[in-house]
């Protein structure tokens, strides 16, 4: 990620999901529920939340205030935070 800029990032499907929209009911019924509860209880408005593969299925989660600038928030190491089904099994 250090070498790369933000739309190299934003454009990399297999790096970064997202920004996921929390004002779509489809989005917040897959989050896990404790992260909506967490999400819903921030002194601030938050309408969308990002997504970073580190390795596997390690995540991390983050804010965006500011083009290119994110507030990470969560470390998912086992991918439980928005867990989708494995394709092909």
């Amino acid at each position: 990620y250090e070498t790369m800029t933000v739309s190299e990032i934003e454009s990399n499907r297999s790096l970064s999901a997202g920004p996921y929209d929390l004002s779509d009911d489809e989005i917040l019924q897959k989050l896990n529920k404790g992260v909506v509860d967490e999400i819903r209880k921030m002194p601030f408005d938050i309408d969308k939340i990002h997504r970073f593969q580190i390795h596997g299925a390690q995540r991390v989660y983050a804010l965006s205030f500011d083009r290119g600038v994110y507030d990470l928030i969560w470390w998912d190491p086992e991918h439980q935070i928005y867990p989708v089904e494995k394709k092909h099994t």
